[in-house]
């Protein structure tokens, strides 16, 4: 359960890798972290789904070759 700010609806998909609640909404936030717990085996699938996406998004590896690309594509378009 997380706010929907910048970043975090990178690492989020609403109801299938968390939960997303509107800023400073702490009625909504306390909603949702209850119906987690009232919710366990939907809370523990989207946990695994979050889990499947941060390896996807964010692996270290994926992350490195696009910044090396990066790097290379303008380098060659400086030379």
């Amino acid at each position: 359960v997380a706010s929907e700010v910048e970043g975090i609806r990178d690492a989020i998909v609403d109801g299938s890798s968390g939960l997303l609640v509107e800023p400073k909404n702490s009625k909504k936030l306390s909603e949702k972290i209850i119906w987690c717990i009232e919710h366990p085996e939907d809370a523990e699938k989207m946990g695994k789904n979050a889990r499947k996406l941060a390896e996807e998004k964010f692996d270290q590896k994926k992350i490195n070759t696009n910044i090396l690309s990066t790097i290379q594509i303008g380098v060659d378009a400086i030379c």
